[in-house]
């Protein structure tokens, strides 16, 4: 019955933040190139990718590409406290990378209380699947795989990529990887948080919630079993991949991207990150706003990371591309 009282309760409440906060809850539109600003971006939108609850996914790729080229594969995660949030507030920023010469796969997932941990991480797996059967036959370089997401879509995307990369967590998780360690080349993490045993006091707005939300357990520390599967501080190897972070000098989980590089550092995983001082007061999700520098310094910082650690040299307008199809055979 508790349980019961408690998800009503957070559907109410979801159904009012609805119509005040960021993280709008509605069914997915189309967005238009026009309305990204990105013409040069092709975009296929909600493409069902599985037969879970919210299984839908948009690809964005350079709308010309060079002849015989075949481009990285990026999996995005979108933010929104497991509860809210839809994939198509990420395209305009997504758009950006696909330009350079970058195939996303934008996923939109089952939102908690309705479906709980962890269901998100399979519905990673199941899209990473659908983008390597590669019906839509897309120049994808399946040897080129980079995992990315923002805010809670960081925690989710930072696990994936522990789960294709620690053994023992995979069987723990009974999670067979989806792609081969050797495929793995990066990974990208907005604003996340990586410690299910100290986020709690980062006292960010409404963790509380989240995490109840997600897990089920008011006293998730405790009372959630699986909780530390959920730790990517706790299931870093040598083998995790090349890390981009950054976050906000004003975002209450800056301390928990600290955290995160310290454990990168220990087994000597290469990271770039994009942090600041604390006279910028920078809140969460900053670097989504492009009209702020330092989000620009972001986005040039992630660029160099892609280009060292992936075989793509961003395109820049100046070669003579092909334009880019879709084969539905």
């Amino acid at each position: 019955m508790k349980k019961m009282l408690w998800i009503i309760m957070s559907v109410l409440w979801l159904f009012v933040v609805g119509f005040i906060g960021e993280y709008v809850i509605e069914k997915p539109v189309q967005i238009t190139d026009a309305a990204l600003q990105k013409k040069n971006v092709k975009i296929y939108h909600n493409i069902v990718y599985s037969k879970l609850s919210g299984s839908q996914l948009d690809i964005l790729m350079p709308a010309k590409i060079k002849k015989g080229d075949k481009l990285p594969l990026i999996i995005w995660t979108h933010g929104g406290g497991y509860i809210a949030g839809d994939k198509k507030y990420k395209n305009p920023y997504l758009a950006q990378l696909a330009e350079k010469g970058f195939i996303i796969a934008n996923i939109n997932y089952a939102l908690a209380p309705e479906y709980q941990y962890p269901t998100p991480i399979k519905q990673q797996a199941a899209a990473s699947q659908y983008m390597l059967k590669n019906k839509l036959n897309l120049p994808i370089d399946k040897n080129q795989i980079i995992i990315g997401g923002d805010s809670a879509g960081a925690q989710l995307a930072s696990q994936f990529a522990a789960i294709q990369t620690n053994d023992k967590l995979s069987e723990t998780m009974n999670m067979k990887p989806s792609f081969k360690k050797e495929q793995l080349k990066a990974v990208i993490l907005f604003g996340g948080f990586y410690n299910m045993k100290t986020v709690r006091a980062t006292n960010f707005p409404r963790i509380k919630l989240f995490m109840q939300s997600y897990t089920g357990e008011a006293n998730w520390e405790k009372d959630f079993v699986p909780i530390n599967q959920m730790s990517t501080t706790r299931h870093v190897t040598k083998d995790y991949p090349p890390t981009f972070l950054t976050v906000g000098d004003a975002d209450p989980f800056d301390s928990q991207a600290r955290e995160l590089v310290t454990v990168l550092q220990k087994y000597n995983i290469p990271y770039k990150t994009s942090f600041f001082d604390s006279s910028h007061q920078l809140r969460h999700q900053y670097q989504f706003h492009m009209a702020l520098p330092e989000s620009q310094l972001t986005y040039k910082k992630l660029l160099m990371f892609l280009r060292r650690y992936t075989n793509q040299t961003p395109y820049d307008g100046r070669v003579q591309p092909v334009e880019a199809g879709v084969s539905r055979k």
